[in-house]
């Protein structure tokens, strides 16, 4: 059994690997397995079922198989190649070894057969194809099973004379009297055989057969039953598309129906309507017991259910490896499907232009099929995107053109509205969440000005679900605009601020933050915050990138810095901008690089189809070819640009700037200007007029009149130098190994005007500051801090030398000795939340790289690799439960890189706190890092819910003796209180005993009289005072309120806990709990379920059997709690029961991390 990176499994028996299964799951797989071998061996001549079976035990092996050759280096020794092989006795003394896989079978001698086998599977793939050897690298992972089948076998006596030469019977293929082919040669071969001379025998071959429904194996085992998924309501309708819904039912309906290809842009109902195609062919037929994929055909034709089967490409070649297995298997599909009158739904059909290829063979699914589709003998249907349809057009004319195009176009806005009310009522409905009106008006808006690609109907549908599925995860009873705007921003990385019309964005803001990254370019700032502006009123036009912006001066100026500042403004990171440097485009071949060559992708398309939402930044695009220019009028004039492949990429939510030093030089040669030269507005007006004037001289009118402006930078000034030498310095106080030696660092003013003599060039700008600093600054502080021990200074000054050619550096001992009691014990605060600034930083850390998140970040990896592939999104249902994973993965990952950030500014606040004396900061930072760390805790406890599936309850069942409900209902009540606080709520349950007879209740001597017996016919609770002579027949459990101050008939209680992210986590009480108070000891056992209430009419004292593992050990009277796994004391809380806020996060760093620590935190 292999599992696929899809999620789908192939089982292939040993013996038979012809019969190989691909299926969704492996039970699936397995069944349809079964049913297959079923009807081979049930056929099988008696004399080969010792050949298709194993008869001996066997065992599996994985080889590491020295077999992968390393690229590029001939002498290095292969790579390994794991290679699963079976491993069973054969004829003495030799074992057999098979390697499936390989198709290589081996019989050696020896005590360890595998260990044998591995020179001789290396020796075996050494003349191999490389290609044919990394083909053979398994994908997921791979298993042996062992299958048992119980079959009648046919026997010698009940074959024919012409059978008895045969490996296996015919597969019965029996003929109504109406049609006219009674079969062919061989079937009538069959019944004239003249070894049957019994006359009763030809009387009765020569009746009309009964009519039933042909066998498909080949479409029960890869066809996906859309007609059975629609009678069991498996599919979605498509609402307001009947007129397209009838045109193709209507042309499916024929006598010779046509091929069909429904083309329309991705999202525009395609899949729907043939959803809706399958629910309207089920709904017309009768109801019918649940039978095989294609065969459950009823035998009035007037009234069958016509089966809709969904067989895409790569489903038609799974399982088959060798040379014309995937044709032999197509071609018995289609002849299945033709005998059953079946639609075929063939998916995306340009996928069947490469399906079937190898490295062998150019062959593929198109040529196989163009035969077919022109005979018109099945009813086959498929789907494409305009762009998908002209490239199949291009690569394979008579494929295309043997199919009917049915035009499939995005619904007009009234259209589009009556669509998502209709799915907004119906996802109310089904999944008891309220939906309001204005909300679905909200994600329409968002999915149509934020997402370029594909119909809005269909991002709007599928965002809408997706939003609707997380509610009912999270048990929230409605859908809010919050809630949507929560889930858009985090999926698409857009700032919450921008998308939200109700939070301000000022432009003073916009240029605040812009101009604390870029400094001395106010203008510029000032013409970039424009565009910030208008894309938060949506005043930008649809129909062209957000903004078109030419960046142009001297060079190091913050050309580039801007544009990563403003990727960082509008789109969360400065990692949104994507940098093409056209100064390497400069050839012939930049065109073909810019856009691809069908093979590999275009740097400038493929960046923007992964990723809308960015800056792109065209640098230096003066020096790029022509041609460049050519493909640049389409992205800047219409947002919109076709790849090699036919594919579009969309602009229209990206900003596009350009940068370019034209007239820089000459601007510099000028007299009176240049670097650092004096001037005022004029000047500057001058300098702005020159570089507009020559952006248009180089550039044809046609491209220059696109963009929507020409930002001038100019040149940096004396403050400008001084305030980039700052923030330079700033950046140099800050690295880590200044603060692991406590070492502040100060810069005299004589130095900072060194630096910025040497650092800035009129040629360069401020691009060489920072190799100063390196040299002049950086080096010699090392060398310094590696010649002096830790400890002997707290500041280092960097000052001009003699000669004012360098720096030199002198250690002293700072003002900490002789500053007061009330400054030494502020600097000892600032000390200590650094130390705790550094532990939290470091768990945050741990948390991150722990085996939970590299799982989680894994699993994110692998959705994102395999969600571009078109079949990915072919199971609808699977590939959403995927990417609602995917999502809740992605706000871990996110919520564990802000922590991780916030830590690291903290820390780096409270550094500059220490170095800077800002000793009223202690307790600010204090605070922050408290957030943190409580932020830290609750990430945990949802890191931890995620390695479980979700539930919608949890229920803990808590026993005792009687002498022990005190001590039960503490332990609930701090349970209790601690689910509370994470937002859950907690029903409890008492149990009731019920006697279906009457039941002897002992008097009491203390009360006098004896009380007669009681009946209890009506299944009343017992008295608690008076113990009945017999057990109870049965118990019942009744909701209280609270916890009753006597324990009930049976001293036990069920909690309920509901909501919540952290009610896994309570499975850590799981098991006993001992507690010894005055000489005395009781034990409270505590059983966790994964579930809500179960009903149960077990004794109580049943149900705890599990929970029998000691797991801690109360002393009240000592106020200690013991946690046996972890080996820790707990103080026990005011009420006398554990505190299980820091008990069950040390048990959650235990079974997270596996850590014993707290943290700190204990």
């Amino acid at each position: 059994m292999r599992e696929h990176v899809s999620g789908r499994v192939t089982v292939t028996p040993l013996e038979q690997p012809a019969l190989a299964v691909h299926a969704a799951s492996l039970e699936r797989a397995v069944e349809e397995l079964t049913l297959a071998l079923d009807d081979q061996l049930g056929r099988a001549h008696p004399g080969r079922l010792f050949d298709l079976a194993r008869h001996t035990p066997t065992t599996a092996a994985a080889l590491a198989v020295p077999a992968l050759r390393v690229h590029g280096e001939a002498e290095a020794a292969p790579a390994d190649l794991s290679v699963h092989v079976v491993v069973g006795p054969a004829h003495r003394p030799y074992h057999e070894v098979r390697a499936p896989r390989l198709d290589v079978r081996l019989w050696l001698a020896g005590k360890d057969p595998a260990a044998q086998a591995t020179p001789l599977l290396a020796a075996e793939l050494v003349d191999r194809d490389e290609g044919a050897v990394l083909a053979l690298r398994p994908d997921g992972p791979e298993r042996f099973l062992d299958l048992e089948l119980e079959l009648t076998p046919l026997r010698l006596r009940d074959l024919r004379r012409s059978e008895l030469d045969r490996d296996e019977r015919a597969a019965p293929e029996l003929v109504g009297p109406d049609e006219p082919d009674g079969g062919d040669a061989s079937a009538r071969a069959e019944l004239d055989d003249d070894w049957d001379d019994d006359p009763r025998r030809r009387r009765a071959r020569a009746r009309p057969a009964a009519r039933r429904p042909p066998a498909t194996p080949t479409l029960d085992r890869l066809a996906v039953p859309w007609h059975q998924l629609a009678q069991a309501g498996g599919l979605e309708a498509a609402h307001h598309r009947d007129e397209l819904v009838e045109l193709v039912r209507a042309r499916l309906a024929v006598a010779e129906p046509e091929p069909l290809v429904l083309v329309g842009p991705a999202g525009a109902g395609k899949t729907a309507i043939l959803h809706e195609l399958a629910r309207r062919l089920a709904a017309a037929a009768p109801a019918a017991p649940p039978a095989p994929a294609a065969s459950a055909a009823p035998s009035d034709p007037a009234t069958a259910l016509r089966p809709v089967l969904f067989l895409d490409g790569s489903r038609l070649i799974a399982g088959q490896g060798y040379f014309g297995d995937w044709q032999r298997q197509t071609l018995d599909a289609l002849r299945e499907a033709r005998a059953v009158d079946a639609v075929l739904v063939l998916g995306h059909l340009g996928e069947l232009l490469d399906a079937g290829k190898s490295a062998q063979s150019d062959d593929n699914l198109a040529q196989l099929l163009a035969p077919i589709l022109a005979s018109r003998e099945v009813a086959i249907v498929g789907e494409a995107t305009a762009e998908e349809w002209a490239l199949a057009e291009r690569r394979n004319q008579g494929f295309a053109r043997a199919f009917a195009v049915v035009r499939v176009d995005e619904p007009d806005p009234t259209q589009t509205r009556r669509i998502l009310g209709a799915v907004a009522a119906e996802l109310a409905a089904r999944e008891q969440v309220v939906v309001p009106p204005d909300v679905v008006d909200q994600v329409s808006a968002l999915c149509a000005r934020f997402l370029p690609y594909g119909a809005l109907v269909g991002n709007t549908v599928t965002l809408l679900r997706r939003l609707v599925e997380a509610q009912v995860q999270l048990v929230r009873p409605a859908l809010s605009r919050a809630d949507v705007l929560a889930r858009f921003a985090s999926e698409t990385g857009i700032p919450h601020r921008v998308l939200d019309d109700q939070q301000p964005l000022r432009e003073e803001e916009v240029v605040a933050f812009l101009a604390a990254r870029v400094t001395g370019q106010d203008e510029a700032v000032a013409r970039v915050a424009r565009v910030v502006s208008l894309l938060k009123a949506n005043l930008t036009d649809r129909r062209r990138p957000v903004a078109s912006l030419f960046f142009v001066g001297p060079t190091g100026v913050g050309k580039t810095e801007l544009a990563k500042a403003l990727a960082e403004l509008l789109f969360g990171s400065r990692e949104r901008m994507v940098r093409i440097d056209l100064g390497e485009l400069a050839g012939p071949d930049a065109l073909h690089r810019l856009l691809g060559d069908g093979v590999h992708p275009g740097q400038l398309t493929e960046p923007v189809r992964r990723q809308p939402f960015s800056v792109i930044l065209l640098d230096e695009i003066e020096k790029a070819h022509p041609v460049v220019f050519d493909a640049l009028l389409g992205v800047l004039g219409e947002g919109r640009l076709t790849d090699a492949a036919g594919r579009l990429a969309d602009f229209r939510a990206s900003v596009i700037v350009c940068t370019s030093n034209l007239g820089a030089e000459a601007r510099a040669a000028g007299a009176g200007t240049g670097f650092g030269a004096p001037g005022g507005a004029a000047r500057a007006r001058h300098q702005a007029e020159h570089y507009r004037a020559e952006v248009q001289r180089f550039f044809r009118p046609e491209l220059f009149n696109r963009l929507d402006d020409v930002v001038v930078f100019g040149s940096l000034g004396a403050a400008e130098v001084a305030a980039i030498v700052e923030r330079e310095l700033t950046k140099v106080t800050r690295r880590d190994g200044l603060r692991h030696h406590r070492l502040g660092l100060e810069v005299t003013p004589a130095a900072r005007a060194l630096l910025a003599e040497r650092g800035l060039d009129p040629r360069y700008g401020a691009r060489p500051l920072k190799r100063t600093l390196e040299r002049l600054l950086v080096a010699p502080v090392a060398a310094w801090i590696a010649d002096h021990p830790r400890g002997g200074a707290s500041t280092l000054i960097a000052d001009v030398d003699a000669r004012g050619q360098g720096l030199v550096l002198r250690g002293e001992a700072g003002l900490d000795a002789d500053a007061g009691p009330a400054v030494s014990a502020a600097l000892a605060r600032i000390e200590q939340v650094l130390g705790r600034a550094a532990a939290v930083r470091a768990e945050v850390r741990q948390w991150a790289r722990s085996p939970a998140m590299r799982r989680l970040v894994a699993e994110l990896a692998l959705f994102d690799r395999s969600s571009r592939q078109p079949a990915f999104w072919h199971d609808r249902d699977l590939a959403d439960s995927r990417a609602r994973a995917a999502a809740a993965a992605r706000e871990l990952v996110a919520g564990f890189a802000a922590l991780d950030a916030q830590a690291v500014t903290t820390e780096d606040l409270a550094y500059e706190a220490y170095y800077r004396r800002e000793l009223a900061a202690a307790d600010g930072l204090s605070a922050e890092i408290a957030q943190v760390d409580n932020s830290v805790v609750g990430l945990g406890e949802r890191l931890f819910a995620s390695l479980f599936p979700p539930r919608g309850a949890v229920s803990l069942t808590l026993h005792a003796a009687r002498t022990g409900w005190n001590d039960l209902t503490t332990q609930a009540g701090v349970m209790r209180e601690w689910a509370m606080r994470r937002g859950a709520s907690v029903s409890w349950y008492e149990p009731i005993a019920v006697y279906d007879g009457p039941v002897n209740t002992p008097a009491k001597k203390a009360r006098g009289k004896a009380r007669p017996d009681a009946a209890a016919d009506d299944g009343a609770r017992a008295g608690a005072r008076a113990a009945p002579s017999r057990p109870p027949d049965r118990w019942t459990w009744s909701k209280v309120s609270r916890p009753s101050n006597a324990p009930p008939d049976e001293p036990c209680l069920i909690m309920v806990v509901s909501g919540g992210q952290a009610m896994q986590l309570l499975a850590a009480e799981h098991g006993a709990h001992r507690v010894t108070r005055g000489g005395s000891t009781a034990v409270v056992r505590v059983r966790f379920r994964p579930e809500g209430l179960r009903p149960s009419t077990e004794a109580p004292a049943a149900l705890d059997e599990e929970a029998l593992t000691e797991v801690r050990r109360w002393w009240p009277d000592k106020g200690v709690c013991f946690d046996v796994r972890l080996r820790r004391n707990f103080p026990l809380g005011q009420g006398g029961g554990p505190d299980l806020a820091p008990m069950l996060g040390a048990y959650l760093r235990w079974r997270v991390l596996g850590d014993h620590d707290d943290g700190g935190r204990g």
